[in-house]
């Protein structure tokens, strides 16, 4: 895999060492090489736009992705709920819509019909 192609392939895939290796085990070298040329034509024109649009900002996949989990964490973190412990007081339709629990009841066991030899 050439540096370019390396590149252009990192701009839709987090690993692309680990997606050739893999398309290598699955479908053999050539099958593989292949792929890989089909890949790079298909997304060349949109990384060299996302890089020109980018400068210097550019993040590949795997950065794209941590970003995007450290927001997601940061934003959990803002919506989470206080630590406060919760009341333990149930709400008055809580209580009215609590059904009463039914008791379990022994059922008598059937008694085996006695062989006769």
């Amino acid at each position: 895999m050439t540096k370019e192609q390396r590149e252009v392939l990192s701009h839709v895939v987090a690993d692309p060492d680990a997606w050739m290796a893999h398309a290598v085990a699955t479908f053999g070298q050539e099958a593989a090489e292949r792929f890989l040329q089909d890949k790079v034509s298909r997304w060349r024109e949109t990384y060299l736009l996302a890089k020109a649009r980018e400068k210097d900002g550019y993040a590949n996949r795997a950065q794209r992705d941590a970003q995007a989990a450290q927001l997601l964490v940061t934003a959990q973190a803002a919506a989470a709920p206080s630590r406060r412990s919760p009341s333990k007081k149930k709400s008055a339709r809580a209580k009215a819509t609590k059904r009463p629990r039914a008791k379990a009841t022994k059922r008598p066991r059937a008694k085996a019909a006695k062989r006769s030899r």
